[in-house]
């Protein structure tokens, strides 16, 4: 069982995805005029958790926060790179009369970065930083 909100987080995936592959080979079996009893259900389950698991890829989820900052259009590809660089996953960027980065990156890492940003835009960075949340990362 899950011991972290991490692990129950992935695990109630899992099991959200298994129960969905059981219901829909169930119903094609329904469909196609097989009444399953207790063994065939069995085996309807056993395929579908056995599909579920062979189309699963394994992920990390983490603690991370999501930040932004709003740059020059000259500063763009600098702040770009100091992100990357970081470590950061861009997630969007809006193009306005400046240009917003959106990121991702794992919770406590994102201090020397801040810094950097600071230093890039002499002071006027106006960056934000989400709480923290779980996600893949």
């Amino acid at each position: 069982m899950p011991k972290t909100k991490g692990q129950g987080l992935v695990f109630g995936i899992l099991m959200s995805v298994i129960m969905a592959y059981g219901m829909e080979v169930y119903n094609v079996a329904l469909k196609s005029g097989v009444l399953l009893g207790t063994g065939g259900l069995v085996r309807a389950y056993t395929t579908a958790t056995s599909r579920a698991l062979e189309a699963a890829e394994v992920v990390t989820v983490r603690s991370v926060v999501a930040l932004d900052v709003t740059v020059d259009y000259g500063l763009y590809e600098r702040a770009d790179l100091l992100i990357k660089a970081a470590g950061g996953k861009l997630a969007e960027t809006e193009f306005t009369d400046k240009v917003t980065l959106c990121w991702q990156m794992p919770e406590h890492t994102e201090g020397p970065l801040l810094t950097q940003l600071q230093e890039l835009t002499r002071g006027t960075a106006n960056v934000t930083v989400s709480e923290p949340f779980y996600a893949a990362f």
